[in-house]
């Protein structure tokens, strides 16, 4: 909780790509991505 109190504000976009670019170099691809969302 502290680290989160003591790192400057950033805007959602990025956030975002932060979060992105962490997904992708764990091995996320479009096409995983769009698997796990799909309804069926």
């Amino acid at each position: 909780m502290r680290e989160l109190l003591n790192t400057p504000p950033v805007s959602l976009r990025e956030l975002m790509d932060k979060i992105g670019e962490e997904a992708e170099a764990k091995g996320l691809t479009p096409e995983i991505l769009e698997t796990l969302l799909s309804d069926e």
